[in-house]
């Protein structure tokens, strides 16, 4: 597949356009529903440009770890992660990257910090015990196992022993959940836009 976008998003120009990024993150949901990653990270990258959020970077990070562009994933991330927003989510997401890059100790790394933000996230101390169960941290794992059935008692540690093989879920699922959210998030960027167009209109009239 031809890459329309080729190079990792620089750091942005502080433009200040708060709906153009949004119009950009809205294409770019749009674009990858449609089967097109390559030109949805060309507007993600936009949106990173126009109006540099969280949200934009992470959006970046994780299309370009679908187009197994790993270092400028892990370089995006970077960015992602050093701003203020940065929530536990979105370090337990790059730990799961990290994971599949096979970089174990990174991944833990990443897990720390994201259970340290958000201790009550079941997610998050699941995939920890995967984590200490692949380093041989069995005690570990067992006691992340505990906590994430107690922090969501319906759910059921899911293969996470070591005795049972578990694949990783693929990075487009994560995208899949992501734009969605995205899309959702441009609601509000989208509503302004149609303020402004009536607003003009009723200035016309």
């Amino acid at each position: 597949m031809e890459r329309e976008w080729q190079n990792a998003p620089d750091a942005p120009a502080q433009s200040g356009d708060p709906v153009g990024g949004s119009l950009a993150l809205f294409r770019c949901g749009k674009r990858y529903l449609e089967g097109n990653p390559g030109q949805a990270l060309a507007e993600a990258s936009r949106a990173w440009t126009c109006y540099p959020t969280y949200q934009s970077a992470v959006v970046c990070a994780h299309l370009l770890a679908h187009l197994e562009l790993h270092v400028e994933a892990l370089s995006m991330w970077e960015q992602a992660l050093s701003l203020p927003e940065a929530d536990g989510r979105g370090w337990g997401e790059r730990g799961e990257f990290r994971l599949r890059l096979g970089d174990t100790q990174g991944a833990l790394d990443d897990l720390n910090r994201a259970v340290e933000i958000s201790p009550d996230s079941h997610a998050l101390h699941a995939l920890r015990a995967q984590i200490h169960e692949r380093l041989g941290l069995h005690g570990l794992a067992r006691k992340d196992e505990f906590q994430a059935i107690r922090l969501r008692p319906a759910e059921q540690p899911l293969s996470l022993r070591a005795n049972k093989k578990r694949n990783l879920p693929p990075s487009f699922g994560v995208m899949d959940c992501l734009i969605i959210l995205s899309l959702i998030a441009a609601a509000s960027g989208m509503a302004r836009v149609i303020w402004l167009i009536l607003n003009e209109a009723g200035g016309s009239v």
